[in-house]
């Protein structure tokens, strides 16, 4: 009897090997699946759907511990909803090509050098520095002349950028991204001459893969972006992103996006749009959604403006009250603008063009 025995015994083994191998093998595909998935619907969507940050950020710690491949490169909670062109930019190491000013390209510098070292490379020479910032040609200029702001070219002096009254044909070649509130300028706001890439529940996590549908476009953003050149970027995201994360994480991802529509756009000009506010009532009862968190990403978002070829310019001082709060006869939810009441976000946009004056003395 006991080879019988024996013969069972090896045979439930196999079984219960084989059993824990299924196991694994499901566990490492959901695990996968599941960051691919937060990767495609964006880790701000999955807070507004009621997932809850912690189960989110508990699977995907989860699974990078687990999985030897991994959709995101580094840790999820920095990561999660990027794309991994996105997650790229996300790092210093592949910003430095982006069009950064010197100090930050500097900044970036020193990160790739640091790994330069790791891997046993330390000529940490002010040569080595100008010789790998000499790669891009926004910094050659700085580098080569030691002042931006100073005449380039022996002659003239540099362009000053200031605000200025344009017409709608000043929008010929501007493309307006953002969420619902963008999507409502262009129903309503009877601008046609610039074009949209508007959808619904945009965030700035998956702004970029967002496929969109205005102007008969049928693409994500980055297609967009990447197929089309562009003069001027308006970007309006902001509100769906209240109550996920913080505002740390938020201009962190907001940042990335800057980065590679600069990649993609070298030479346009970005305004981010200050969050629109909601209206007195919603910012009295709603933890989330009120005007202080509102006011706090949208100072933020003014740190990102650096006033050459990114602006920041902030539409609430149209359509708030006395109060500070979204008026509550130009809306019907608190939140979105009634359809009748874009118009003046559109007169709000010709007075603030972006214009180049010479700064020197005539």
């Amino acid at each position: 009897m006991e080879p019988t025995e024996n013969k069972q015994k090896i045979k439930k083994a196999k079984q219960k090997g084989i059993t824990l191998a299924a196991l694994i093998v499901l566990t490492v595909c959901f695990l996968q699946g599941y960051g691919i998935w937060v990767s495609y619907m964006g880790y701000s969507n999955l807070m507004v759907r009621g997932y809850g940050e912690k189960a989110v950020l508990a699977v995907l710690a989860i699974r990078d511990g687990f999985v030897p491949w991994r959709v995101f490169s580094t840790e999820s909670v920095e990561t999660a909803g990027l794309s991994p062109d996105e997650n790229r930019l996300h790092h210093s190491s592949g910003l430095i090509s982006a069009g950064f000013d010197e100090e930050n390209a500097r900044w970036g510098l020193r990160e790739i050098m640091a790994l330069d070292r790791m891997a046993g490379d330390d000529r940490m020479t002010a040569e080595y520095v100008t010789e790998h910032l000499l790669r891009y040609s926004f910094l050659e200029e700085s580098l080569l002349y030691n002042d931006l702001e100073g005449s380039v070219d022996g002659g003239g002096t540099k362009p000053r950028p200031v605000f200025a009254a344009v017409d709608d044909a000043y929008f010929a070649d501007a493309v307006f991204i953002g969420d619902s509130r963008m999507q409502g300028v262009y129903e309503y706001a009877g601008m046609e001459e610039a074009d949209f890439l508007a959808k619904v529940s945009m965030t700035i996590y998956n702004m970029m893969n967002t496929k969109v549908t205005t102007n008969g476009h049928n693409e994500t953003v980055r297609e967009a972006l990447t197929e089309r050149k562009y003069g001027k970027i308006y970007i309006m995201v902001g509100i769906n992103e209240i109550g996920t994360a913080d505002t740390e994480y938020f201009i962190r991802n907001y940042q990335a996006v800057l980065d590679e529509i600069r990649t993609l756009q070298p030479d346009a000009l970005i305004v981010i749009q200050g969050i629109m506010h909601v209206t007195g009532d919603l910012d009295r009862k709603d933890p989330y959604f009120n005007n202080s968190n509102i006011n706090e990403r949208n100072d933020a978002l003014k740190e990102l403006a650096n006033g050459n070829d990114i602006f920041y310019i902030d539409v609430n001082e149209v359509y708030d009250d006395e109060n500070g709060n979204l008026r509550q006869e130009v809306t019907a939810d608190d939140v979105h603008l009634l359809g009748n009441c874009y118009e003046l976000w559109h007169t709000f946009f010709m007075e603030h063009g972006i214009i180049y004056e010479s700064s020197g003395e005539e």
